[in-house]
């Protein structure tokens, strides 16, 4: 079981990532309306029922100091268009907390992020819900689906793309079209400045990652600054950094680990961004970077075991001498 920060309790850190998801969803609203509003609730409460349920057939008793769930549920939200049906939102969501948390043992044993899981099923299943968006300030309906108009993200533009009529200033305020809670690129890094120096996520595995992702893009484009800044605020790259990569639960204890584990995420990145052309690469990443963080924590926990085990032994012979 990974852990987190020493000098940080498990409620502290949800607590903290809380409260800035509901900042990105404040943000969400503003763009999308109350539709923003309903789709979170109904990933929140499905998220929160499929926990109750999970916890109460292994006939363990529920912690109301548990977060998770609630924090996977509105994380997924946000990954989400403001558009997405709300079935789509119902089962997305229940894979999230179903197969992400609870099949490998529930809060402190995952081994993926159950948001990531929840994102990657609906964008396989439901290619056509999730990967076509609303316009910011789109007047929504609040039914389940809605008659509007939805276009490809930002991102997925940008894949061809190697310039785009958004200013700047529209790119750092998250005024295009992409899943509805992801694109705000100011907010999103005082986030991640917040909570690294917080200690609620890991900055060391932060900081690696998107050196290399942003440097690769450097290379990979011609050395071309225009192509990172697209790369840097496009793909929910930001939110997932902060929100799926450098989360603590998930994370080796190592700094050393760390680094590597940042490092290979990276890689993965850009794998997934330039040769496969994923539209939200980070996201994927995340998973196949998850189990080596088990495996560097596994072996730290084997070196530490034989390296006590020598010492034992060691003071033996001492005394028998």
């Amino acid at each position: 079981m990974l852990k987190p920060v020493k000098e940080k309790s498990s409620l502290s850190i949800m607590q903290d990532i809380l409260l800035c998801l509901l900042v990105l969803e404040g943000m969400a609203v503003y763009y999308y309306g109350i539709r923003a509003v309903i789709t979170a609730l109904i990933a929140v409460a499905t998220a929160f029922i499929c926990d109750i349920i999970c916890i109460r057939a292994r006939e363990l008793k529920p912690d109301i100091r548990d977060l998770s769930a609630i924090i996977s549920g509105l994380t997924l939200a946000l990954m989400l268009p403001a558009s997405v049906p709300y079935y789509v939102i119902v089962i997305s969501t229940s894979i999230a907390v179903l197969i992400g948390k609870h099949v490998f043992g529930g809060k402190g044993s995952e081994i993926f992020s159950g948001a990531a899981v929840g994102y990657v099923f609906s964008e396989i299943s439901f290619p056509d819900a999730v990967l076509l968006y609303p316009r910011p300030f789109d007047n929504l309906s609040l039914s389940s689906a809605v008659d509007n108009t939805l276009y490809h993200s930002f991102s997925k533009t940008m894949i061809n793309a190697t310039s785009t009529t958004s200013t700047d200033f529209e790119l750092l305020l998250g005024k295009f079209t992409g899943p509805m809670g992801t694109g705000f690129v100011i907010l999103l890094a005082v986030m991640g400045i917040y909570l690294a120096l917080r200690r609620s996520i890991s900055g060391t595995v932060l900081f690696s990652q998107l050196s290399v992702f942003a440097l690769f893009s450097y290379i990979f484009n011609g050395f071309s600054i225009n192509a990172v800044k697209y790369d840097m605020v496009s793909g929910m790259l930001l939110f997932g950094a902060i929100f799926l990569s450098a989360v603590y639960p998930y994370l080796p204890s190592g700094r050393s680990d760390r680094i590597i584990y940042g490092i290979i995420t990276g890689i993965f990145l850009c794998i997934f961004r330039y040769y496969a052309l994923t539209e939200n690469p980070i996201v994927y990443a995340v998973i196949l970077a998850a189990p080596i963080g088990i495996a560097a924590d596994s072996r730290r926990a084997e070196k530490q075991t034989k390296d006590a085990s020598s010492v034992k032994n060691n003071e033996g012979e001492t005394v028998n001498g």
